[in-house]
């Protein structure tokens, strides 16, 4: 409708209270809950006529743990929208494991990229990892940002550009990444196409 043309998403914290009754109704993700015990992470949308007055939806699009900087667009070959979140690699827990750690989380996984798809902008399933760290990539490597988009005139041609946080030395660079259908990614020869100068000098760093 003209009063949501514009749309944009975002993480923020969702009321207790609120989940109770969504979790009866709507899958969620366990980590959710887990890296901040009594606060339940989740990622929410956002409509403008204008682009300029925003309006947040009630109820999250998906109930996860995504960090800033999430990004969403509408796929005009698939008819839908996608979200691309800010995820972890975390493998399942046996059932019936405790949790050990308040923020085991934190330092047992790694930064991610997840990919989610919905014709309705108000219900997503949970997002799956398509972009994880690699064995060529040093294990403080992380994933952080999906800068995505398509080459002009091309949309079947998917581009990504994440930055990757070189942890070791509290560095960065951006590689590029392709793909044919947004899902399955691939790093291109010659990446990374970006990074700062050497430690040291005044735009240096992450």
């Amino acid at each position: 409708s003209p009063e949501e043309r514009y749309k944009a998403v975002n993480n923020s914290d969702y009321d207790p209270k609120s989940f109770e009754a969504f979790k009866k109704r709507r899958p969620f993700s366990q980590m959710a809950l887990e890296p901040d015990p009594g606060r339940v992470h989740a990622v929410f949308g956002f409509t403008s006529p204008d682009g300029f007055h925003w309006k947040q939806i009630a109820e999250p699009l998906c109930v996860e743990v995504s960090d800033t900087a999430i990004t969403a667009y509408y796929d005009a070959t698939l008819k839908k929208y996608v979200i691309y979140t800010r995820t972890y690699m975390v493998p399942p827990r046996a059932e019936g494991q405790p949790l050990r750690h308040e923020r085991w989380h934190q330092f047992a996984t790694r930064r991610a990229i997840g990919r989610t798809e919905s014709d309705n902008f108000r219900e997503f399933p949970l997002s799956q990892v398509v972009v994880e760290s690699g064995p060529d990539m040093a294990p403080t490597d992380t994933w952080y940002t999906a800068c995505y988009t398509t080459i002009p005139g091309m949309p079947e041609g998917h581009l990504m550009f994440p930055w990757r946080y070189t942890q070791a030395n509290d560095g960065t660079q951006i590689d590029l990444l392709t793909s044919v259908e947004g899902k399955v990614w691939h790093r291109m020869p010659g990446s990374p196409v970006f990074q700062p100068p050497p430690f040291g000098q005044f735009d240096s760093g992450c």
